[in-house]
């Protein structure tokens, strides 16, 4: 009878682990399917409402090519706007929709602005403001985009190191950070639906903007400044004016954070 019961046992266990592969296989890793979703096509059967339902609304991180909330509602804002006057009124020639949406760029650093160093045991207010404009990564822009932020910042307390140097200045830098995403407009009669025409619109969205204050040690007599990382101990050493210029960049993030 012992034998039996472990046999059948075995066999339960057996039929339950086979069981586990296959759903497993079967059910969808949704959060690994929406970050490599990156093209969205609307119809009749799957709409943008329905597409901002299920998109993601969290934090990205660098490389993320995913379509979020966001990256949709500013899809969305801007068929609306095409479809009313600026008195609210809609508007009765045509009628734009939304038939596609597509990260062309994923969210990165777009910008970097230096706006002054900080000594020890000083502060002092910081205010920045950045424009991207033109294109990015070869992407042709159909309107600038605008980021700010303020705040009071302070230098080192004469105790943090930056390699074997004690810090005698803080680099404050903002990164504007964003996604390129480009969509696709079907233009038609509002009534009758025929087609007009199609228009694209490519907007930076997922906007972001940090500070960081970069923890640094500038030899006065020759005006090279050795930095520390602001995601690990590495050092790194230059010019100045060389590292400001890196400050401006648009591999800025590449260059404070290594």
């Amino acid at each position: 009878m012992k034998r039996i019961m472990n046999c059948l046992l075995s066999m339960f266990l057996s039929l339950c682990c086979f069981c586990s592969v296959v759903l497993a296989e079967e059910m969808p890793q949704t959060n690994e399917i929406e970050k490599e979703v990156k093209c969205l096509t609307f119809d009749d059967n799957y709409t943008v409402e329905d597409a901002l339902k299920e998109a993601y609304d969290g934090e990205l991180e660098y490389g993320d090519w995913r379509i979020t909330k966001s990256t949709l509602q500013t899809g969305i804002d801007y068929a609306e706007k095409q479809n009313t006057t600026n008195g609210g009124e809609k508007i009765e020639t045509e009628e734009w929709v939304i038939i596609n949406t597509e990260t062309l760029v994923p969210y990165r650093a777009l910008q970097g602005q230096y706006k002054t160093k900080i000594g020890v045991g000083m502060s002092s207010s910081v205010s920045y403001s950045i424009t991207v404009s033109g294109s990015v990564q070869g992407f042709p822009l159909s309107a600038s985009a605008s980021f700010s932020m303020s705040g009071t910042r302070s230098g080192p307390n004469g105790t943090e190191l930056v390699g074997s140097y004690y810090a005698t200045h803080r680099y404050y830098c903002a990164v504007a950070s964003g996604s390129v995403t480009r969509y696709t407009y079907r233009v038609q009669d509002p009534i009758s639906g025929a087609y007009i025409r199609t228009e694209y619109r490519t907007y930076v969205t997922n906007k972001n903007i940090n500070d960081y204050g970069v923890f640094a040690y500038l030899n006065a007599g020759t005006n090279m400044v050795t930095y520390r990382s602001v995601g690990s101990s590495a050092t790194r050493t230059f010019n100045e004016n060389t590292f400001i210029g890196y400050l401006n960049s648009t591999s800025v993030w590449y260059h404070i954070n290594f």
